[in-house]
């Protein structure tokens, strides 16, 4: 089923100190090539395999410069790809494995690639709620930065991860990368496939109440959000999917993982002396992401 990804020959130019030159002139910085290889990892649900490859194919485009190579990874949510939709474009299709939703295609695909210099990584509401355009031109101008930090470091949507008034230690920022589609150095990238080797590895209710369990545990803010948002009461800032009528234990549990996830994500690229530079700045932003998310409501009625 899978396939050898088709790899561009493209190189992007970063820069560089040479140290033998700044002892006779400190001030020039040389410009060096290097061949940037980018993995891309991508995971549809709600749209066909199809589309999705193409669409993948045209955020690309978009976002990365004109020397990268890029290795696609894609992973279907809810059935076999076909096989017309394999052989479009090149990439790799990965069966998921797992219940945590985007997550486990996420990890599905980490556990099979490494050695790249970033890491792109998304699903496909991307292209259904986000403005994708803008996205691919914001994540494009920080790839030079990105890839020259040598501590973890990402780039992405950024968003408070609540309104309630808590005090976090050890994520004092209060805020958490979104997932939906986020930008990873290779140390960034080694940071997440730890969490994700984290993950429970049975897909028993009790195994993962167990795993939430342990980490809200160590992290009461953590704690507190799952309380708020999942797991309590229903309340102004309940997640709206649990206030449907018959939404199950599963549901709930895969959905509690994915907000931990995003949680602790963030924390340990913090933690790790990283940095994660946001995307959603500026009045532009705003007006576009508003208005592609406008756009996504009306279309679903």
């Amino acid at each position: 089923m899978n396939q050898v990804p088709v790899i561009s020959s493209r190189c992007i130019e970063i820069n560089t100190l040479d140290s033998a030159a700044m002892t006779t002139n400190p001030l020039p910085a040389t410009r060096e090539k290097k061949c940037m290889r980018v993995a891309v990892i991508g995971a549809c649900y709600y749209t066909s395999a199809s589309r999705f490859s193409k669409v993948t194919g045209s955020f690309l485009r978009g976002l990365l410069p004109d020397n990268c190579a890029a290795e696609e990874y894609l992973v279907s949510m809810r059935s076999p790809v076909p096989t017309a939709a394999e052989q479009e474009g090149g990439a790799s299709w990965i069966t998921s494995t797992g219940r945590y939703l985007d997550i486990s295609a996420y990890a599905s695909a980490a556990s099979v690639i490494d050695g790249h210099d970033l890491y792109l990584i998304l699903n496909d509401t991307l292209f259904t709620k986000h403005p994708w355009r803008l996205i691919a031109k914001r994540l494009r101008a920080m790839i030079p930065s990105l890839a020259a930090i040598g501590e973890p470091a990402a780039a992405g949507e950024i968003h408070p991860s609540t309104d309630l008034l808590l005090l976090d230690s050890r994520n004092p920022t209060r805020r958490h990368l979104s997932t939906f589609c986020f930008l990873l150095n290779q140390a960034g990238f080694a940071v997440f496939k730890q969490l994700v080797d984290t993950l429970p590895g049975s897909e028993s209710n009790d195994d993962v109440r167990n795993w939430l369990s342990d980490h809200a545990g160590k992290h009461a803010p953590l704690k507190h959000l799952l309380h708020v948002h999942l797991t309590g009461p229903a309340s102004p800032w309940s997640w709206k999917g649990r206030l449907n009528d018959g939404v199950s234990e599963d549901l709930l549990l895969s959905k509690a993982v994915t907000v931990a996830f995003e949680y602790l994500l963030s924390e340990q690229l913090l933690r790790h002396g990283g940095l994660v530079m946001p995307i959603n700045i500026g009045l532009n932003y705003r007006v576009c992401a508003k208005a592609a998310a406008l756009y996504s409501r009306v279309g679903r009625k």
